[in-house]
């Protein structure tokens, strides 16, 4: 059961990121700017671009899932009042001022409290395609645990589905493990009983 009336995650969704991380990052030699904001500070263009770069990235996984495809369900969710999202910039290069940034990926996570600890759960990391392979979901990453640390949350946690072999690798490189609570944990192994059905989703973290 998701706990939010803790006092460690009121005080935690009520505090005012930005503080807590560097405005601006270089990440394999390339300089990024990094916001962080509320669902609420979210502009209807940028809402947009965080939808675009979700549905190119996980609509045919979606489909594929015991979960199906539910667009309206989806945004309730991404765009849901506690959601807070940090957001990775590409920055201009040269003189000109005149050019937009480009939102090049996003983390949307949440603060809540189960099973009696206190965690960062991090429920998107999405990467635009121009710009996987860069570094920029190992630096989420990093700016999601500094988060989760400076407020005294316990742990950083994800769900992953099955099918996402490439995600599961990277987070596992970024040496997140398979959580106590996953389905199918207690057996150790990729499937479960004979004649248990298998859930297609997986939950990971690592501790902070």
């Amino acid at each position: 059961m998701v706990n939010t009336s803790h006092p460690v995650i009121k005080k935690a969704n009520k505090a005012d990121l930005s503080c807590l991380l560097t405005a601006e990052q270089v990440v394999k030699g390339r300089l990024y700017s990094f916001q962080t904001v509320t669902s609420s500070e979210l502009s209807q263009h940028i809402r947009d671009e965080i939808w675009r770069i979700f549905e190119s990235n996980m609509q045919v996984l979606y489909h594929k899932s015991s979960f199906g495809w539910d667009p309206p369900s989806k945004r309730s969710e991404l765009f849901h009042k506690l959601s807070r999202f940090l957001l990775i910039w590409s920055i201009p290069s040269g003189e000109s001022t005149s050019q937009q940034l480009t939102l090049q990926g996003y983390s949307m996570f949440r603060f809540e409290r189960e099973d009696r600890q206190n965690m960062i759960y991090c429920y998107e990391l999405q990467i635009a395609s121009q710009a996987r392979r860069m570094g920029l979901g190992a630096a989420l990453v990093h700016n999601l645990e500094c988060i989760g640390r400076a407020l005294v949350m316990e742990k950083l946690m994800l769900t992953i589905f099955r099918a996402n072999t490439d995600a599961k690798q990277f987070y596992i490189l970024n040496r997140f493990a398979i959580d106590d609570t996953s389905p199918d944990s207690s057996q150790g192994k990729e499937g479960g009983e004979e004649g248990q059905s298998i859930c297609d989703y997986e939950m990971l973290s690592k501790l902070l």
